[in-house]
């Protein structure tokens, strides 16, 4: 196909990496199994460990105040405990392989997309990712700075996920570009040890000569859907980057004032925007 080969000119071409995927794995909380093992939570492992090195103690401080008191409803957490385990047992190991890179070069030709309209690469973005597992976008530079400055004035934050029986809470953290995504449950039972589930990753080299910044997200297929990690970064875009004044406010409470902080406000905040 012609336009496979048009995209393969302006794309370096990764190396593979072999990975051992039959290694049965299971997440559940009953289970301890050495994580750093975990083939996906390897490709992150650097970038973790500076996550939980700089900021950690004010990071756990939070995070012990705010996320427990979300887990202590009883219906969220007896629902969503009961959805984890059974999701998650008798699963065999499916990773992404997708390569880590920040660096945009290593993944696109800069030198071969000089001449072309932040339109066309917007295009050549979406071709190529069309093709791979991941999800993918393209934001205008204004719109990026914005969110930006509020992922790192507020680099914590914790997403409602929906599940068939209540809502699964997602915790996110931002460092060097990237937000991290991890299950509460996962973080409670395994702490700096928890998986990664989704990976978001923003690339700023065109954000001056193009007025563009290319997002990238890598997620574990054997924990998420397309369409599910699909779903938590449209959340990251609304909450930090929509304007949205309300969202900004619990965002604010949760870094800043833990203790006005209420789980049951970010579920109705949510269930509005979908307009239950």
């Amino acid at each position: 196909m012609r336009w496979l080969s048009s995209l393969r000119s302006w794309f370096i071409t990764p190396q593979p990496k072999q990975y051992n995927i039959l290694r049965a794995f299971s997440r559940t909380v009953d289970t301890r199994q050495d994580i750093t093992e975990n083939p996906y939570f390897e490709k992150y492992a650097e970038k973790i460990a500076k996550v939980q090195k700089k900021p950690a103690d004010d990071i756990k401080a939070r995070l012990e105040k705010n996320l427990n008191s979300i887990q202590s409803h009883p219906y969220y957490k007896d629902k969503q405990t009961s959805e984890f385990k059974e999701s998650n047992s008798n699963r065999d190991a499916k990773f992404s392989q997708l390569q880590r890179q920040n660096d945009l070069n290593k993944i696109m030709k800069l030198d071969a997309i000089e001449g072309k309209t932040a339109e066309e690469i917007e295009s050549i973005w979406k071709q190529y990712h069309e093709v791979k597992q991941g999800v993918f976008a393209v934001l205008p530079a204004q719109a990026f700075e914005k969110m930006h400055a509020n992922l790192k004035e507020y680099p914590v934050f914790v997403f409602p996920f929906p599940r068939s029986h209540g809502y699964e809470f997602i915790m996110c953290q931002f460092q060097d570009q990237n937000c991290y995504f991890t299950s509460l449950l996962n973080y409670q039972a395994y702490k700096e040890n928890a998986p990664i589930s989704l990976t978001v990753t923003y690339f700023t080299e065109l954000q001056e000569t193009k007025g563009i910044v290319l997002m990238r997200g890598e997620y574990d297929d054997s924990y998420l859907k397309a369409h599910e990690a699909q779903c938590l970064t449209n959340q990251l875009q609304l909450y930090y980057g929509g304007g949205d004044s309300e969202k900004l406010q619990l965002i604010e409470k949760f870094n800043k004032y833990p203790d006005s902080f209420k789980h049951m406000d970010l579920i109705s905040n949510f269930e509005y925007g979908l307009g239950k």
